[in-house]
This record gives structure tokens, C-alpha cells and sequence, in this order.
């Protein structure tokens, strides 16, 4: 049952209260000022029940609601990563619980979905910590998008187990996230870099620069994984709920990396003062293993400050992130010509397709060269 009812404000304005009973009894009530917007709110909620009523190929998950299909959906979680498991709980108890807790699944619609999205992206949700205090601000885009990712993947297990017929997340309009430009550094550069820091930790930084490795795949290396000039990658260091814990690479892979043999002698002269062949081939100051959020604030930030201070050096260069090393890495690899297939490989990538999305600012740019061809 629905009705929508006109309400006349003391100036003269004009609102309109739209007002719906769903299968399990309960009211959902919403005021707009067009009365447009009423009917179409109106005409969404009830395809959403009819969809529900007709179309569902389990009656008995009709009247489901998005705090039943959210326990529901954490027993499925066996089958991710640890790292992906604590996103999605984050996501779910800070954002997706308040706003659709008691809401029946069959309600959530894709006009639904893109008011939790809009409030969301407008800081309307939650008080964020802001320095000494709180205060609404909108959340970054990335969070928002992730939000949304976390919604879908739990609505898709909503069509599996019959409450909806479609997912209701798809062709929602996100905030645009602005994409972070990599900082690229050249040999100069990289070499200046690595003298700021310590041995361990200057060993650490031409590593991976070297080599391409992730954060992780670099903390995650073990003494054994060294042999002769090649490099083992098989395991990521990540940490999980405050632990840190081994895993499988972001892939799921394990890929040889060739290093060139003169660091490859250094290398092996640094793991040779370790305890043993299954420990970190890194070890932090009292030998335990190293946490990256811990090593960037403490080690990582102070270095990049003390390489490229203004105004000697550019503030890109000034807020040079670890994982630019890794772009650095590929960066020029692909600029002198090197094959994107190899690249890819090198770097661990599924697809050669991800390496070029990446690194297509780095190809050489050849287009002098073809337009020569039909000269």
C-alpha cells in the first residue's frame, strides 16, 4: 500500500510525503518538493517489491534484511585474503551498516544505492577525526568508491541466495578520485636517495629499485630466497588486524627475479649475517620483523626530507611514496625499450594489459616515427 500526501509549509511552499508498506509490514516514508520526485521514489520501491514478490527463486528470502545478508555473507569469507577480509569488515561496520542495517534487501535499489553513495561522497554520514577534534568532512573518493565495491560484492551474494533478481550497484555514479601522478627519479636521484640512509635500510631502498619488488614482497623475503643472482618471490609480508603476517603475493604467483651480479654479492654478504635461512632477509633495529606503516614514518619520510629539500629539489620529490620505486623501476625499463611482456613478468603483473594501463606514459613516444610511414 502507498500514498503519497501534500503538505502546505507556513510559506506557501508545497511538500510531498510519499509513504510505502512493504511485505513485512514496515512504513518507509520520504518528503520531497516535487511531486515528481515522490511518484518516481514511489514507482522504485514498488518494482523493487514486485521484482522481490515475483521474481525471487527463494520466497523464503523476501523479507531478508541487509543485517541478516551481511552475517550471511561473512561466512563466505573464507575464500578471500586476509587484507581483503579486513576492508570489507571495515567498510561494512563503519559505513554500510549504519545507513542499511534494518532495510529489507529487496528494497535496496539502484536510486538507493546512489543516495547512500551521494550522502556518502557529501561528508552527511559520519564525524571524522580530524586533528584534535571531530568534524563532518567527506570522506576521500577512494573511500567512497571502496564503500561501493564492498556493497556490490555483498549484494552479488544477495542475488545468489535469491533476495534480489539484479545486483542494484552497477552504473552508479561515483566521485572521481584523483589519480596520484608516480614520482620517477633518475639514476642521480636514486643513488643520492639511498645515501641518506643507513646501510640496511640504503640496501633496502636499491633493492627494490633494482628489482620492482612490492613493499610486501620485500619485507616477506626470507634468507633462503636468495640464490646466486636470482631472487625468489613467493610470499608478501601484510599486516592483518595489527599482526603481521605471511601470505601469498598479490597474485597468488611466485616469480624469479634476476639481479645484477655485483649487488647480488652484496646481497649475499648482508644475508650472511642473518640467523639462519628461513629468516627476514630485513630485520628492523632489535631484529624483529619490519612493519612497512611503521618503517615509513619512522625511516622512509625522514629520508625522502633529507634527500630533496626545497628548493634545491621539486615537492613532488618531497612526497615520494615507497611504492615509486617500484614505478621508477618499470618506468625505465619500458622507456629504453624493454619488452612490456618482460616487464610485466619482472614485476609480477596477471596481464601484460596491466602494465601497459600503468606504465603507458613511460613507452617511448614513436608517433613521429609512424606518421613517417605514410609520409
Amino acid at each position: 500500500m502507498s500514498h503519497i500526501r501534500t503538505r502546505t509549509l507556513s510559506s506557501g511552499q508545497k511538500r510531498y510525503q510519499a509513504k510505502l508498506t512493504d511485505p513485512s509490514g514496515r512504513e518507509h516514508v520520504k518528503t520531497f518538493s516535487k511531486l515528481t520526485d515522490a511518484r518516481m521514489w514511489l514507482r522504485d520501491r514498488e518494482s523493487s517489491m514486485l521484482r522481490a514478490d515475483l521474481y525471487s527463486s527463494e520466497p523464503s528470502q523476501v523479507g531478508l534484511t541487509f543485517q541478516e545478508l551481511a552475517t550471511a555473507w561473512q561466512g563466505t569469507w573464507h575464500r578471500i585474503q586476509p587484507k581483503t577480509e579486513q576492508r570489507y569488515s571495515e567498510y561494512l561496520n563503519l559505513w554500510l551498516l549504519p545507513y542499511f542495517r534494518d532495510t529489507p534487501v529487496a528494497l535496496i535499489t539502484h536510486q538507493r544505492v546512489q543516495e547512500f553513495v551521494d550522502a556518502m561522497a557529501a561528508g552527511q554520514l559520519r564525524r571524522l577525526k580530524v586533528g584534535l577534534g571531530t568534524k563532518t568532512r567527506p570522506p576521500a573518493p577512494s573511500t567512497v568508491r571502496g564503500a561501493r565495491a564492498a556493497l556490490s560484492a555483498m549484494l552479488t551474494e544477495g542475488v545468489r541466495v535469491g533476495a534480489l533478481q539484479a545486483n542494484p550497484t552497477r552504473h552508479i555514479r561515483l566521485p572521481r578520485a584523483e589519480k596520484k601522478q608516480p614520482v620517477i627519479l633518475t639514476l642521480d636521484e636514486l643513488d643520492h636517495l639511498a645515501s641518506v640512509f643507513g646501510p640496511t635500510d640504503a640496501l633496502a631502498v636499491r633493492l627494490t629499485f633494482s628489482s620492482g619488488l612490492r613493499a610486501g614482497e620485500l619485507w616477506g623475503l626470507q634468507v633462503r630466497d636468495l640464490r646466486g643472482n636470482v631472487l625468489r618471490v613467493e610470499r608478501a609480508a601484510k599486516l592483518i588486524k595489527g599482526k603481521l603476517v605471511l601470505g601469498p603475493t598479490k597474485t597468488h604467483a611466485t616469480r624469479d627475479v634476476t639481479l645484477p651480479p655485483a649487488f647480488a654479492a652484496t646481497l649475499h654478504a648482508h644475508a650472511s649475517r642473518q640467523s639462519g635461512p628461513l629468516s627476514p632477509l630485513f630485520v628492523g633495529p632489535e631484529g624483529a620483523p619490519v612493519r612497512h606503516n611503521l618503517w615509513t614514518s619512522r625511516v622512509w619520510r625522514k629520508g625522502v626530507r633529507a634527500a630533496f629539500p626545497a628548493p634545491t629539489y621539486p615537492a613532488t620529490h618531497r612526497k615520494l611514496r615507497f611504492h615509486d620505486l617500484r614505478h621508477t623501476h618499470a618506468s625505465l625499463l619500458l622507456a629504453n625499450g624493454h619488452p612490456a611482456t618482460a616487464v610485466a613478468k619482472r614485476l609480477g603483473h596477471a596481464s601484460v594489459t596491466t602494465t601497459l594501463s600503468i606504465y603507458a606514459h613511460a613507452l617511448p613516444n614513436s608517433d613521429a616515427e609512424l606518421a613517417a610511414f605514410f609520409a
